[in-house]
């Protein structure tokens, strides 16, 4: 069953990044979306038929401007730095080539360049806290492990690039079948969504002390941190995290969850942002172009829509 659920999970990523298309699916939609650690501005990616752009707005979606495109790569996975300053991002010329680059796209300089350009295929990257270390997931196979699904990224591990340097070195052994949600906690901590060792869910990883553990709270009976769920950290107390159709949120001194949210739409969630600045939650839904701001119990604050056609 376990099994079955990768595999279905492992094909959600790969069109993502990929691009696989559906008679049924809309030509137009929302992918993924960051939040300006200042709250006043969000990015998302954008896909339009076979091709995915990345746009910035103000927090409130209005004034809408297409940062990165190109007429033969896509661009997916934007993310803030700590500062606000710049955004990283994943370029691709798929399905020409299963080449993919980082890039960093500089906010005041409205100017992007691609910094890892190697045959590693790369599907998420954040910045340290420190801004000098570029770590992101790279995958080492493409291929399918069932004779019905579609070919995918395999044998994942974490990679740092010093970018003063320009050297890049992978940082664990964890050949995973899949890893994603990648992020970057401070001093060297991150936290991912994977499959290892016979357990999915939540990890945390040290990479000081090279430590591994799977996030788990005593009253989880229904496993709802696995399935390779989306996670935040609030603080060193709190944590939330998606489990298909919910968001719950962990709290560590009782080592417990609760449930704070349900989707509106019915459709899986498919992204949760926290705002530090604005101590907010910032959530979509498969098929919908919508953001949903909530506070930490999850109500409602307001909707925001995504709108490409009307800017």
């Amino acid at each position: 069953m376990k099994r079955n659920i990768v595999l279905t999970i492992t094909l959600l990523i790969s069109c993502i990044l990929f691009n696989c298309k559906s008679d049924n699916e809309d030509t137009e939609h929302l992918l993924t979306f960051d939040i300006d650690p200042s709250g006043s501005h969000l990015i998302f990616s954008w896909k339009t038929d076979n091709k995915t752009s990345i746009y910035r707005c103000d927090i409130d979606g209005e004034n809408v401007k297409k940062i990165l495109d190109n007429d033969s790569l896509s661009y997916y996975a934007p993310r803030y730095s700590k500062e606000g300053d710049s955004i990283i991002f994943i370029a691709t010329d798929y399905p020409n080539s299963l080449l993919t680059s980082i890039g960093v796209w500089n906010v005041k300089e409205n100017s992007s360049k691609l910094i890892v350009n190697d045959s590693l295929l790369k599907t998420e990257a954040v910045l340290s806290e420190a801004g000098n270390k570029l770590i992101f997931l790279g995958a080492n196979e493409y291929g399918k492990y069932s004779p019905i699904g579609r070919k995918a990224p395999h044998g994942f591990d974490i990679y740092e690039l010093n970018i003063k340097k320009n050297v890049t070195k992978r940082v664990t052994n964890f050949n995973a079948y899949q890893m994603n949600n990648l992020n970057y906690i401070q001093k060297d901590k991150f936290t991912f969504s994977s499959f290892l060792d016979g357990k999915d869910g939540v990890f945390l990883y040290n990479n000081q002390t090279k430590n591994i553990s799977m996030i788990t709270v005593k009253n989880d009976s229904l496993k709802s941190l696995n399935g390779f769920s989306k996670a935040e950290y609030i603080n060193d107390t709190e944590l939330v995290y998606t489990s298909y159709y919910k968001i719950n949120l962990v709290d560590f001194r009782k080592n417990t969850k609760k449930k704070i949210y349900r989707s509106k739409s019915g459709n899986h969630i498919s992204n949760l942002s926290y705002s530090k600045k604005l101590n907010k939650l910032f959530v979509s839904e498969q098929k919908q172009n919508l953001i949903y701001v909530l506070d930490l119990d999850g109500k409602l604050i307001k909707t925001i829509t995504i709108n490409i056609k009307a800017n």
